[in-house]
């Protein structure tokens, strides 16, 4: 599934939950496990800074740009699963684009909020610092629309539907997610929705049957298999079930130059890096002469097996 985007508002109200949009905001990502948010002052987000500064468990860490913020974000998330970036609009966000796009193709979840214009100067199209000076705001979410999983334009209105479903999405995909709030709609109070939550993902046990069977023929006809891991095994947290499966299997064990770190080194079964031609050599024949190559959390890279282009 590509990029999702939600914009605007909505109509239907069920009543005012009595806290506001950023109070709301970092009550999610406090539960989520997030202590910290990266980022760097701007007049736009400083309503959301305002309400930080007073909020409790969460402190925000000033960055000396955006940047150098996103990767520290980035970081973060790799040691604990999810992270958070604050910048401003226009010349902020667009600060941070290379830390949130290499985030999307690592598969790392981020959730990136922006602090943008009045809400009421944006109705009225208003020709405003920090943009284009065309009266278009939505111009910058759309830069991040191909470099993360999910952008929204989130109201007091929408707040409650709009900010889990990011969080949910940037945790079941692994990517970065956006999400855009006009700083003086920070302190209004969240409309309550009562939305239910939503289904958790599901096989399909008829193709999950079909596929288990085709993989067991696989299995059955090999002599020589190979287990070869790369990094979003990590990224999805599958380094215990590989293990499982490389006992149960007994079979040798590579993983990519990316997936590093993805399997144990000191197991018996892992023989090494497989690089391609940039690698071992018995790596190399281990892997390239196996008749059946278990891949888990692959990422087809052309520099992983030694076709770099020149």
């Amino acid at each position: 599934m590509g990029n999702m985007t939600a914009t605007g508002s909505t109509n239907q109200k069920s009543g005012n939950t009595g806290k506001c949009l950023g109070q709301y905001l970092f009550d999610c990502l406090k539960l989520e496990g997030i202590t910290e948010i990266f980022g760097v002052p701007g007049d736009y987000n400083f309503t959301l800074l305002d309400t930080l500064e007073k909020y409790n468990g969460i402190e925000f860490i000033n960055g000396r740009n955006e940047l150098n913020s996103g990767y520290a974000a980035d970081a973060y998330a790799r040691i604990k699963g999810i992270s958070a970036l604050i910048t401003t609009f226009g010349v902020g966000e667009l600060s941070a684009c290379n830390a949130i796009a290499g985030a999307n193709s690592e598969h790392i979840p981020l959730i990136h909020i922006v602090g943008s214009p009045p809400d009421k100067d944006q109705k009225e199209h208003k020709l405003m610092h920090h943009t284009l000076m065309d009266g278009n705001f939505d111009v910058f979410r759309k830069v991040y629309e191909p470099i993360t999983a999910y952008t929204a334009v989130v109201t007091p209105e929408n707040a409650e539907i709009e900010i889990p479903t990011a969080i949910r999405i940037a945790k079941e995909k692994k990517k970065p997610v956006y999400l855009v709030i006009a700083d003086d709609l920070v302190s209004k109070p969240v409309m309550g929705r009562g939305e239910p939550t939503p289904p958790k993902p599901s096989s399909n046990l008829t193709t999950l049957k079909a596929a288990a069977d085709q993989v067991r023929q696989l299995l059955d006809r090999a002599r020589k298999p190979v287990l070869l891991v790369d990094v979003n095994a990590m990224r999805f947290g599958l380094q215990t079930a590989v293990r499982q499966l490389a006992d149960a299997m007994n079979i040798p064990v590579a993983t990519m130059m990316f997936g590093k770190g993805a399997f144990d080194e000191s197991h018996p079964n892992y023989i090494g890096v497989y690089g391609g031609s940039f690698g071992s050599s018995e790596v190399q024949t281990a892997v390239e002469q196996a008749d059946c190559v278990i891949a888990v959390g692959m990422v087809w890279a052309d520099s992983k097996y030694g076709h770099v282009h020149r």
